[in-house]
């Protein structure tokens, strides 16, 4: 039984410190793809230039989308936005949220 109970413990600390990582890589992974110009897609709707084509372009990506739909649909965006004020990326995170809002609202239309 005793076993069990480590076991169980064991399990839960993984999956909290796990979500807790998850949650706080988020605003580091914005400061790098707005500081290095690359072509990365972290988020649900992520804009990106096509070099090729000329021009901004929407992609998707599913990594973040749980945490983005956390931020557009609970109050987890208060903390999470401090956490991005201290990378100097809590601007960026509410104009991608309000293009999130945007993009899902246009979409909702059609």
């Amino acid at each position: 039984m005793k076993l069990a109970i480590k076991y169980a413990r064991s399990i839960f600390i993984t999956a909290f410190v796990g979500a807790l990582l998850y949650v706080l890589s988020y605003p580091p992974l914005l400061a790098a793809r707005y500081k290095i110009p690359m072509p990365i897609s972290i988020g649900i709707l992520d804009l990106q230039f096509d070099l090729n084509e000329k021009h901004f372009m929407y992609v998707t990506h599913k990594f973040y989308y749980p945490l983005e739909w956390f931020i557009d649909n609970t109050p987890l965006d208060k903390p999470i936005l401090a956490w991005a004020y201290i990378w100097n990326v809590h601007e960026e995170m509410k104009f991608d949220r309000a293009i999130r809002s945007l993009v899902i609202k246009e979409i909702s239309k059609n």
